[in-house]
């Protein structure tokens, strides 16, 4: 099956995944049971003012464990965040995370104020060792989709605890 091709129109959107301590971590070492904080960060043109959905589908053998990570909980410390964007919404389901937000809600960029970025995060852990895809995060205007932006898909080996 082919991979669908990445996607930046008026949205960009990137994905990272961390250790608790904020290092980068490596897809072909995470260990079962392990916890990864993902990130996902990204700007929006600050003309564009609109409801906006991400969407980050979870590799096959993850769980999500917290929805709400940083900034909006009092759980762990990750005080080496960027300041998370206030969701209208937000849930971690069996298979997803999913977060909607005011795009002219999102902060200024520092470097460039034509521009409006945005940065969310939850907390996975590894279940079930193998080597599973990395479906693609997406955000998308809500009701304007033509105004969105999606990552590449990747490959993440867990490794038997």
């Amino acid at each position: 099956m082919e991979e669908p091709p990445l996607v930046a129109n008026n949205f960009t959107i990137n994905k990272q995944w961390f250790t608790l301590g904020g290092e980068p971590t490596s897809m072909d070492k995470v260990t079962q049971g392990e916890l990864i904080l993902v990130t996902l960060q990204g700007r929006v043109s600050a003309d564009r003012n609109y409801r906006a959905l991400l969407v980050d589908l979870l590799p096959a053998g993850f769980e999500i464990e917290r929805p709400r990570v940083g900034s909006l909980s009092n759980d762990y410390d990750y005080d080496w965040l960027p300041p998370l964007s206030s969701p209208r919404f937000l849930d971690g389901l069996d298979d997803r995370f999913v977060a909607a937000y005011d795009t002219d809600e999102f902060n200024l960029d520092e470097e460039n104020v034509r521009f409006q970025t945005f940065h969310a995060a939850y907390l996975v852990r590894a279940v079930t060792p193998g080597t599973y895809t990395v479906p693609p995060a997406e955000i998308e205007g809500m009701y304007r989709p033509e105004n969105r932006a999606r990552t590449g898909a990747g490959v993440v080996t867990i490794r038997k605890r």
